[in-house]
């Protein structure tokens, strides 16, 4: 469904692995609920503030801010 392969358990690509597929389902009409569980490997590695938590946080930000529709996001 995201058109690559399954990234490494200890990577910061493996939260938007997971939320790719998710914005499909949603986007395509698929999925009114979903509960999609990231990982905290970015967290654990690097501060608030630090280049790759940053690039990581835009890269989520990207991503959630494609869809238009008006979902709510909870954590």
């Amino acid at each position: 469904m995201v058109g690559r392969r399954r990234p490494d358990q200890y990577s910061a690509d493996l939260s938007l692995f997971v939320l790719e597929p998710g914005l499909h389902l949603l986007k395509s009409g698929q999925a009114d609920l979903l509960y999609l569980s990231l990982s905290d490997y970015v967290q654990h590695g690097w501060s608030p503030g630090e280049p790759e938590a940053d690039a990581f946080n835009r890269q989520v930000d990207q991503l959630i801010g494609a869809d238009d529709r008006g979902c709510a996001v909870a954590k």
